[in-house]
């Protein structure tokens, strides 16, 4: 071809460092072999680099076309593209192409050539090329060029591949949209070539050396929305800036910094292009966040609007469009090209013509109803009047759907002097600062609360009233009384009609429930407060105060110890939550109720991982007032562990993060945790010292009643230990007439053991037995477990000293606790309680110490199927630990006759048949003992043998302690039956096929010539071979086949002589065609019966032979038989 060429047109941009992005790669790699690969995208979104970057290290050629405005001539595409594609496809002469264009050639006749252009490359280009066209929207939007490259799209090759780069959407005569309706076209967007986070990461770290944390590449990811010209220009200015703010965080000034450089970016690319009047409507437009084209034509008063805004986006001018089904379309600007146009037009515009225009907008959307919208531009206007009653009507509403930021926003941009007379602000901007204010808060609730009752608006008294109580009892800062504020409360609620305010009543119910449980001490009418709240906002279907009013209700059952009811609350509140994005204030409450739900109940894991998640949320927030209860849980956790000395510690910061946050309650809290681990440390004068302070606190300081008579629990242990018996018995008779009060089981029962202390002290026995009798009956009745003030000590003391005093009720109750999470502490006090004079007595301690004793032996594994092992817990019992051969031959027998019940003589009869009735019961006793030894080294003398038990002359194995595979087959095959005949097939079939994956062989195999082990092998193995064949039929109606398939073929490996399971082999091969195996199957049936049996297939398995013959095509041909063959 000897026309001149130009070079740079037909060569790919130089790329001297690729940054590989996987995500986009594998999107094209996948999509290669389609027609058309179009990359649409903004200015400086990557197109061509990501093309080129492709192509580049694509192992297909690809011939390269830098389209500028002369190209739009069909002509000169023509020629560029033969010339790109000869450049590359050296060995192919594309020269005759030009020979086209001898003469006159019509504009319309050139759509002809492009097909005859398509024809020679099927003809001469047999192997795969791209044909990358680059800059598509530099031609013109005249049909022809597009026509032209239509036709030559729709004729090339499955092997030459298209990739177009463009700007702008190309014009409706190029048909790609028809070709990603048939998936023969791939179409990339602004958002698919947009960098994700972690791509902005690596284009810093790998391409510009430049090194970002998480927080500053998602600002840069924020600021620019992936946009790769954003990410350069920020990238060439940290580079040059590197040196001289070495030590500043550069990333937090941007974009201020960094306004310069972008701005002149878009002044030049963008902004400048445009007519004037376009110009000014961008400029004024980019107040608004989002742009609805009929608003903004009432609003800037320009006809043209919509058209203006699609133009930009259909040439991706950093306009995007999208869709909503009440406004329609919509646009906005991108982040950074919007903040180019706000400062261009403050620059620009004075003062008064902004506000005018916002004052404007918001008075337009004030007419539409979009009241935030209004309010936003009313208050960048600065016009305050018109902002505050929109605010005052919408406040409370953001406030119920947890969108405190949005409110916090407005009252920010509002003067300080409009709050000092505004009830409606003062409440607002209190209530969103409730849980990290303190001092203030109550103050501005009780000013608001004043004002409104001033005004005489019944609504503001209501929630006012709410707020100031719940705040007063969560600050523990009584600056007012509790007690009167629930009086008002309580008037103003019977004062207001029922169906009036029921928002507001219902919060009013729900602050006066925490006043109860918290402060008050009266927890049941919390707890009728709490039920009052949630009733009313389930009637309004406000379901986050339904679920306020619950996690408070669940936190008052735990307080009286009704612990069930307090799940069922606290489970109600997690369905609630899933149905709703939960306030964070909501949620921190909830984690904090469950973590002290688990620590009452003793579930000191869970407690332990609630209270780390409730840390992190407190933190997270910033939720002053809450941050104590994190000392209060981990406190009581580490007292359980008896790890003392960080119990200490963290009762030492507890106090100091209470007196820091001046908060009275958690102070007399924390005091009171802090005295129970000195009592525990037995360091009695500084408990006394300590909880004298906790006395005062929640009596005097931040009265609750609850909490005090809970801290006079641990005043008379202390009591107890100091023998100040006159002072501990008046504490606790008046904390057990507060508990009686109230129903509080839990601390019931606490104060009765106390009391039983201090009796027992004074050696008055009836009155202590009176006392223990009557805390063990309410905690056996409840089941509790675990008491968090006594802990592990005093519950031992308790039950101990119920044991010596014969307290008989709840004496299995008291069992139980001893011999569970009490029995580390508890042994040395029970072998001494094993000297007691009652033999009674004696007898029940040696049950609770064998108990003891039973749970820390290892349970013993047996295996029997497909070999014979025995494990000691996870180890192994080698050969050679087995004293003699006689114990293990013994144990075999025990398990051949069912391992439970088994008469001595019918195990004498077994082994030794030949011996005498004495020298066979001497073999006996020594085998017995032997097997015990063999298989318990560490056996109790005290306490015998924990797996073998010889009673009445018939011995068993421990059905607790010892697990044999046997019985557990056959345990799981009558389960698996039961459900079966139930109808549940699912179920049944897991336990199936859990049963068959016991079974690993026959049961004692290697035992081939002990006549008394026959019996049990033959019993299991046909056990083994029905439950194959049932499970095979549950699979074979579930239309499993293959696993029905196996089931048949592990039924013919144990017994090949067993005819049924051909039979339903060959019908479940014939039931999916495949006659071939079912042949093969009547062949193989056929062949073992003649060689083992001597004998044929039965009329059944041949008529299904015959069957499958027939279904197949084929002709049965049955040979007669020979009437001379020697009989």
């Amino acid at each position: 071809m000897k026309r001149s060429v130009n070079i740079l047109k037909i060569l790919p941009p130089d790329l001297p460092t690729l940054l590989h992005r996987p995500r986009l790669h594998n999107l094209l790699e996948k999509n290669k072999n389609k027609k058309l690969i179009l990359i649409l995208g903004q200015a400086a979104q990557g197109k061509t680099t990501l093309a080129a970057c492709y192509v580049k290290t694509s192992k297909i050629p690809f011939a390269w076309l830098n389209l500028d405005p002369s190209d739009s001539e069909p002509i000169a595409l023509y020629r560029l593209i033969i010339q790109s594609l000869q450049y590359v496809l050296k060995e192919v002469d594309l020269s005759p192409l030009l020979y086209e264009f001898r003469g006159t050639i019509y504009p319309k006749s050139m759509i002809s050539i492009f097909q005859k252009v398509a024809d020679f490359i099927s003809k001469n280009v047999p192997n795969p090329i791209y044909l990358v066209l680059d800059g598509l929207d530099h031609l013109s939007r005249n049909p022809l060029p597009f026509q032209c490259l239509q036709t030559l799209m729709k004729n090339l090759p499955p092997n030459v591949h298209l990739i177009m780069c463009s700007r702008e959407t190309p014009p409706l005569s190029f048909e790609f949209q028809q070709l990603k309706i048939r998936q023969e076209a791939l179409v990339l967007s602004n958002e698919d070539l947009a960098f994700t986070l972690q791509e902005v990461k690596d284009f810093f770290h790998q391409v510009k050396n430049i090194s970002l944390d998480e927080d500053q590449a998602s600002k840069i990811y924020h600021a620019t929305e992936g946009w790769v010209g954003g990410l350069i220009l920020i990238s060439e200015y940290l580079l040059r800036q590197k040196e001289f703010l070495k030590e500043k965080d550069i990333i937090r000034e941007l974009p201020e910094t960094f306004n310069k450089e972008i701005f002149q970016y878009f002044g030049k690319e963008i902004l400048s292009s445009q007519p004037k009047e376009v110009q000014q409507f961008l400029l004024k437009s980019s107040m608004m966040d989002v742009i609805e084209p009929h608003f903004a034509k009432e609003l800037f008063e320009v006809e043209n609007t919509e058209e203006i805004l699609r133009d930009h986006t259909r040439k991706n001018l950093f306009v995007h469009s999208f869709y909503d089904e009440k406004r329609g379309w919509l646009f906005r600007y991108h982040p950074m090209f919007r903040n180019f146009l706000k400062s261009k037009y403050i620059t620009e515009a004075t003062d008064e013509e902004r506000s005018s225009l916002l004052l404007k907008a918001g008075s337009l959307y004030e007419k539409k109803g979009e009241l935030e919208n209004a309010i936003k531009y009313f208050l960048e206007a600065k016009a305050y009047p018109q902002a505050i009653p929109l605010i005052e009507r919408l406040g409370m509403d953001l406030l119920r759907k947890g969108r405190k930021s949005d409110l916090t926003s407005w009252m920010d941009l509002l003067p300080e002097d409009l709050f000092q007379e505004n009830p409606w602000l003062l409440l607002y901007r209190a209530m969103v600062k409730q849980f990290m204010g303190g001092q203030e808060n109550v103050i501005s609730f009780q000013n608001a609360y004043r004002l409104f009752q001033k005004n005489n608006e019944t609504k503001g008294e209501l929630i006012s009233l709410a707020q100031l109580i719940s705040t007063s009892v969560q600050t523990g800062n009584h600056l007012f009384s509790i007690p009167p504020l629930i009086k008002k409360a309580e008037d103003l609620l019977e004062s207001v009609e029922d169906s009036a305010y029921p928002y507001e009543r219902a919060t009013l119910w729900y602050c006066m429930g925490q006043a109860y449980l918290l402060a008050e001490g009266d927890i049941r009418k919390g707890l009728q407060a709490c039920e009052n709240a949630y009733v009313i906002s389930k009637g309004i279907l406000d379901i986050p105060l339904q679920a306020y009013a619950l996690v408070s209700s669940a936190l008052g059952f735990i307080c009286v110890g009704e612990f069930i009811r307090a799940e069922e609350a606290y489970q109600k509140f997690e369905t609630l939550a899933q149905k709703i994005d939960p306030h964070k204030e909501l949620k921190t409450m909830g984690i904090m109720v469950s973590c002290i739900l688990s620590l009452s109940l003793g579930k000191f894991e869970k407690a332990h991982h609630l209270s780390k998640l409730l840390q992190i949320e407190i933190e997270k927030y910033g939720f002053i007032s809450m941050a104590a209860w994190v000392y209060e849980v981990t406190g009581y956790l580490r007292l359980m562990r008896q790890d003392l000395i960080d119990a200490k510690n963290i009762g030492l910061r507890y106090v100091s993060t209470a007196r820091s946050l001046k908060n009275s309650f958690m102070i007399g809290l924390a005091l009171r945790m802090l005295g129970l681990t000195h009592l525990q440390e037995k360091d009695l004068n500084k408990a006394r010292e300590v909880i004298d302070q906790a006395l005062y606190a929640l009596s005097e300081e931040a009265p609750s009643r609850y909490h005090l008579n809970r801290a006079r629990i641990i005043s008379g242990l202390i009591c107890h230990e100091i023998k100040e018996i006159e002072r501990g018995e008046r504490e606790l008779n008046e904390a057990l007439h507060y508990f009686s009060s109230i129903s509080a089981h839990n601390s019931l029962v606490e104060t009765h053991w106390a009391l039983a202390f201090l009796k027992w002290d004074q050696e008055k026995r009836e009155e202590a037995v009176l006392h223990l009798r009557r805390g063990f009956n309410i905690a056996a009745k409840k089941n509790y477990q675990y008491f968090y003030l006594f802990g592990k000590y005093y519950l031992a003391r308790a039950c101990l000293l119920a044991f010596e005093l014969r307290v008989e009720e709840p004496a299995d109750y008291i069992a139980k606790l001893l011999t569970s999470s009490l029995s580390p502490a508890v042994e040395e006090e029970l072998k001494k309680l094993s000297k007691h004079s009652d033999p009674a007595i004696r007898k029940k301690v040696w049950e609770i110490r064998r108990t003891i004793h039973r749970s820390r032996v290892p349970r013993l594994r047996i295996e029997t199927l497909g070999g014979f092992k025995v494990f000691y817990g996870d180890s192994l019992i080698e050969e050679r630990e087995w004293v003699r051969k006689q114990p293990k031959q013994l144990l075999k027998a025990i398990l051949s006759h069912g391992s439970s019940a088994i008469l001595k003589e019918m195990l004498i009869e077994d082994l030794w048949p030949e011996e005498r009735i004495k020298r066979a019961e001497d073999n006996f006793k020594t085998a017995l003992q032997r097997l015990r030894v063999s298989i318990e080294p560490t056996m109790s003398h005290e306490f015998g043998s924990s797996y073998l038990h010889l009673h009445d002359n018939k011995i068993s194995l421990d059905n607790e302690l010892c697990q044999v595979d046997a019985n557990q087959f056959l345990s799981l095959v009558k389960k698996g039956e039961k459900m079966e005949k139930k109808g549940n097939e699912k179920e049944s079939l897991s336990f199936y096929v859990e049963a068959l994956g016991i079974y690993q062989g026959d049961f004692l195999k290697e035992d081939l010539y002990s006549p008394w082990v026959d019996k049990k092998r033959e019993e299991l193995r046909n056990q083994y071979i029905l439950l194959l064949h049932k499970t095979a039929n549950l699979y074979d109606r579930q239309g499993s086949f293959k696993k029905a398939i196996e089931c048949y073929k592990k039924v013919i490996e144990v017994d090949p002589l067993l005819e049924e399971s051909y039979q339903k082999l060959m019908m479940l091969y014939s039931a999916k065609d495949l006659y071939n195996e079912a042949l093969r199957t009547y062949e193989a049936c056929m062949k073992i019966l003649k060689k083992e049996l001597r004998t044929k297939p039965d009329a059944l398995t041949m008529a299904i032979y015959n069957k499958i013959l027939e279904k197949s095509g084929s002709i049965l041909t049955t040979k007669k038989p020979n009437r001379n063959r020697k009989k």
